[in-house]
């Protein structure tokens, strides 16, 4: 994959792990499901997840440069 394909795969998986959450219906049956604590600690790591995914791969781009 190019640089922008994964910048695009990159960006779509940050908005759907932000946005599709944060729906109402979504959220609600989430938080049915798991409790509101395990769904804001599942939140979190995804959003986590995310962010050091991005730095690791940023930091693997730099040193092949």
């Amino acid at each position: 994959m190019d640089g922008c394909g994964e910048y695009a795969a990159a960006l779509a998986a940050f908005v759907l792990a932000h946005v599709l959450p944060t729906r109402p219906r979504v959220r609600l049956r989430l938080t049915v499901v798991a409790g509101e604590r395990r769904y804001l600690a599942l939140y979190s790591l995804v959003s986590l997840g995310n962010y050091l995914r991005e730095r690791l791969e940023a930091a693997a781009d730099d040193r092949s440069e």
